[in-house]
């Protein structure tokens, strides 16, 4: 796995903050240190993780003013604050962010400012979220805020935290690239594979589509001539002044019903012996209704009815016939990770501690 750590300080709190979160994420995988102006679009291309981070500045990300303002304070005199390498002269974390490109991996964000309420501090890291969300990642984690004390010094166990953070993340981008090969193949020895259809699977194509191309040619056929497809007198005391609505009825029942259980069949979904005994069923349960509602009766409608008995006997038949199952291999058991920085990082999460990448702990700068 690899992971890149995107920071811009101001007066090195930041940029420690950073190098914890990297020495966190160097458990589970190669990391990658830099400073905004120092990443280019491509060399995300090949990455799992983009973490980024940034100083608070006037209730968001730094600008070209507030940049400009930390030089002063740092000039002062009056503080032992030393500016970072062209901090008030590079790019920084929010012109990398507009430059950014579409993003198909994980992320997180993160912020240095004032321990105080963040309606009073703002948050630089909820910035920095809603840009990498927009780009396309998919975060990880909530916004994390490391702290500094009012002569903007970070305070005792920020960079511990920082670490634990980036370790977290870590087990949890690894954990879910497990889940998601673990579920492909369990989906993939789920899936009954298509072969050709056997003489009762064809037996039942055959009926079901010979029904609903009646279906569908009567129902088009009665729409199409309310008045004129058959005598009106057979709708007396039905309800219906035409044949429009039955027709509907009939193109929606017995058109398109065994449609979808040939759909069922030829997709192999599990479902299809319960959709082709309902096609059966269904078939037998329009022909009563029509012979008791419209009070005609016609050899068509016996020939339809023994259809659809044979329909549902022939689900039954094949639904009760021994068949070969596909055996499940494993069990995809989804476990939650806790990623927000005051949570405890994860001891026993085994698959990440044999892991080979990454192992020496190594940052690369």
């Amino acid at each position: 796995m690899r992971a890149i750590v995107i920071y811009e300080s101001m007066f090195g709190n930041t940029r420690r903050v950073a190098e914890a979160v990297a020495r966190g994420l160097a458990r589970t995988a190669e990391v990658r240190l830099a400073r905004a102006d120092e990443v280019e679009s491509g060399d995300l291309a090949s990455v799992d993780l983009v973490v980024v981070g940034a100083p608070t500045h006037a209730w968001g990300l730094p600008r070209t003013n507030t940049r400009g303002q930390a030089l002063v304070t740092a000039s002062r005199g009056d503080n032992d604050l030393v500016l970072e390498p062209a901090a008030e002269s590079s790019p920084g974390v929010r012109e990398w962010l507009g430059a950014l490109g579409r993003l198909g991996v994980s992320g997180a964000a993160f912020d240095t400012r004032l321990r105080a309420p963040r309606f009073l501090t703002g948050r630089a890291s909820t910035s920095i979220s809603r840009s990498l969300r927009h780009d396309g990642a998919q975060l990880i984690s909530p916004p994390a805020s490391f702290f500094v004390d009012r002569q903007n010094h970070l305070y005792a166990g920020e960079d511990e935290r920082a670490r634990a953070w980036g370790e977290r993340l870590g087990a949890e981008v690894a954990r879910r690239k497990g889940a998601q090969v673990s579920r492909a193949s369990l989906l993939r020895a789920r899936a009954r594979p298509r072969t050709r259809l056997d003489p009762l699977e064809r037996g039942l194509v055959f009926l079901e589509l010979f029904v609903s191309m009646c279906g569908i040619g009567g129902g088009i056929y009665l729409v199409s001539s309310p008045r004129s497809a058959m005598p009106l007198a057979y709708l007396e005391g039905t309800g219906f002044d035409t044949w429009r609505w039955p027709g509907v009825a009939l193109l929606l029942f017995v058109g398109v019903g065994p449609v979808l259980a040939v759909v069922a069949t030829w997709q192999r979904r599990r479902i299809e012996d319960a959709a082709h005994f309902l096609v059966g069923l269904g078939l037998v349960v329009w022909i009563i209704v029509e012979a008791l509602w419209v009070v005609v009766s016609a050899p068509l409608q016996i020939t339809f009815a023994t259809i659809g008995v044979v329909i549902a006997a022939l689900a039954l038949t094949r639904s009760r016939a021994p068949r070969g199952r596909t055996p499940v291999v494993g069990t995809v058991r989804e476990a939650h990770v806790d990623v927000s920085p005051g949570s405890v990082a994860p001891r026993d999460v085994s698959p990440l501690d044999a892991s080979p990448v990454g192992g020496n702990g190594e940052v690369r700068p």
